[in-house]
């Protein structure tokens, strides 16, 4: 091709093209994009159009987009348009997306680590878990939202900043930093566990586990190793 010529050659599957044409090209891989910076960026662009919306849902959009800043706008678009004269909340955004309500993981944790002053209820336990599975909400998403809340909790006992990395509502903050307090009596080491068992439930179910009985058996786990003397 002349001087003035530039060629681009763009792959989702890299892997794939032969090494005659790989050798050819100046090689250039675009990363996924840190949920955290995706919400700034929609806060912006929603600041400079003047729209009304919870960062709580901003947050919610940037994490179902998967790291693509196109996928996070586009669900801005979307959530805009399905609030219509509708003030653009948390609740409407996971309503949009077929979430369940996030604060259901926050009981479903109290009730594994046990309420103020009361012991772990597994009575309970399971009838949360239904609850969040009859929302229609997807597994991979139960999984995800319930990693990202015991992820909260881990940084939260470790952290001497933690909500630099997390973004919460008033009410999310107040429950965990509840559950923070009850947290620092069980310990870090049992909140690491948990997480590792409920990558153990999340992989039983990719071997046609039923997501129930798996998360189920991840809520006992969950009560054992916390109250397991350490």
């Amino acid at each position: 091709p002349p001087p003035h010529c530039r060629v681009f050659f763009c792959s989702t599957d890299v892997e794939k093209m032969k090494y005659t044409l790989l050798s050819r090209c100046k090689r250039h891989d675009f990363k996924k994009i840190y949920w955290s910076k995706i919400a700034l960026q929609l806060e912006k662009i929603a600041q400079s159009e003047k729209i009304e919306v919870e960062k709580a849902a901003l947050t919610l959009c940037s994490k179902m987009a998967d790291g693509s800043m196109r996928t996070a706008l586009q669900h801005l678009e979307k959530l805009i348009s399905y609030a219509g004269d509708e003030k653009m909340t948390l609740e409407l955004t996971q309503t949009m997306f077929g979430s369940a309500e996030y604060m259901l993981y926050f009981d479903l944790i109290d009730k594994m680590i046990g309420d103020e002053g009361g012991a772990a209820d597994s009575t309970e336990g399971f009838r949360i878990i239904n609850q969040i599975l009859a929302s229609g909400t997807e597994f991979t998403r139960v999984y995800s939202d319930i990693c990202d809340h015991l992820r909260n909790i881990m940084v939260g006992l470790t952290s001497s900043k933690p909500l630099e990395f997390m973004q919460l509502s008033e009410e999310g903050r107040v429950r965990l930093n509840s559950q923070l307090k009850r947290g620092g009596k069980v310990g870090v080491e049992a909140i690491l566990e948990t997480i590792h068992k409920l990558n153990e439930a999340r992989i039983s179910v990719d071997y046609n586990f039923a997501p129930e009985v798996a998360l189920q058996h991840w809520f006992l786990e969950g009560v054992f190793a916390i109250r397991r003397p350490r």
